[in-house]
C-alpha cells in the first residue's frame, strides 16, 4: 500500500508541469454564491433546544497570486451570511410550546489558503486549504418567546414577537471570529478572463459567544458556500 502511495505521488509530480499555469500571474475578480450554514455545539442538558441549518448568500473579490505554475495563494475579501435557526420545545402534562429564533449574521471575511491547480488547455482544476478571519458585522433576529403581549384587539396572549437588529455586547458577543478553509474550483479561460465555479467549506473554530454566566457551550458557525465567479488575470506570468 505504502509502495503504491509512493507511486501515485510520484506520478502527479512528473506529471504536474504538462497541466499547470504559468508562475506569478495574478487574478482579481468578484464571484457571488450560495451559503448553507449549520451550528456546531453541545445541547447538554437542554433536551429540547435545538438548532437548525439557514440558508443565506455571498459575495466575494477573489484573489489569486500563482507563485508557482501549479501552486498559488488564496485570499479577498469576502461578505457572506451564516444564518441559523433555534428552537425550544417545553413538554408538560397539559401542552408542549416551543418558542425559536431566526438569526441572520452577516460576517466580513478574509480569507487565506493555498492551492493546488492542475491545468489541460483551458479547463483548470484546483484544490485548497488554509484559514480565515472573520468579523461578525451584523445580526437581525426575530422570534417568538413565552411572555405577556397585547394583541390587536386589546387581548393578552400568552406569547410574544420580536424582530430587530440585536445590539452586540462586548461582555456576551464574540464578534472575531477564526476558522479553517477548505475548497475545490472548477475554471474556464478566455484569453485573460477565467470563469470559476467554487465549492469551500469553513469550519468556525472560534466561539460566537464569551464571558456567559451560566452553563452554556461553545457555538460554532460552520459554512459550505457553492460560488460562481470571473476573475482577470492583470498578468505577470512567464
Amino acid at each position: 500500500m505504502k509502495k503504491l502511495t509512493a507511486i501515485v505521488i510520484l506520478t502527479v509530480l512528473l506529471l504536474a508541469p504538462l497541466f499547470s499555469r504559468s508562475g506569478g500571474d495574478r487574478y482579481v475578480g468578484l464571484s457571488a454564491g450560495y451559503v448553507y450554514s449549520s451550528i456546531s455545539t453541545d445541547t447538554g442538558y437542554k433536551t429540547g433546544q435545538s438548532y437548525a441549518p439557514g440558508h443565506g448568500f455571498s459575495i466575494s473579490i477573489p484573489m489569486v497570486f500563482q507563485v508557482h505554475d501549479n501552486i498559488g495563494i488564496e485570499t479577498g475579501i469576502d461578505f457572506l451570511q451564516k444564518n441559523f435557526k433555534s428552537s425550544y420545545t417545553s413538554v408538560s402534562l397539559s401542552d408542549t410550546i416551543q418558542t425559536y429564533e431566526t438569526n441572520i449574521n452577516s460576517y466580513i471575511e478574509l480569507p487565506l489558503a493555498l492551492s493546488l491547480s492542475l491545468t489541460d488547455g483551458r479547463m483548470s482544476a484546483t484544490l485548497g486549504a488554509g484559514g480565515y478571519f472573520g468579523f461578525w458585522a451584523a445580526s437581525y433576529r426575530e422570534g417568538k418567546t413565552m411572555g405577556s403581549s397585547i394583541s390587536l384587539d386589546g387581548e393578552k396572549g400568552e406569547f410574544g414577537y420580536y424582530s430587530g437588529y440585536h445590539e452586540f455586547s462586548d461582555r456576551y458577543d464574540n464578534r472575531f471570529a477564526f476558522g479553517l478553509l477548505f475548497r475545490s474550483s472548477l475554471e474556464y479561460r478566455l484569453d485573460s478572463v477565467v470563469l470559476m465555479l467554487r465549492l469551500s467549506y469553513r469550519m468556525g473554530i472560534t466561539d460566537m459567544r464569551k464571558g456567559q454566566k451560566y452553563y452554556a457551550p461553545v457555538m460554532r458557525n460552520n459554512a459550505l458556500i457553492a460560488e460562481c465567479g470571473i476573475m482577470y488575470n492583470f498578468g505577470g506570468g512567464k
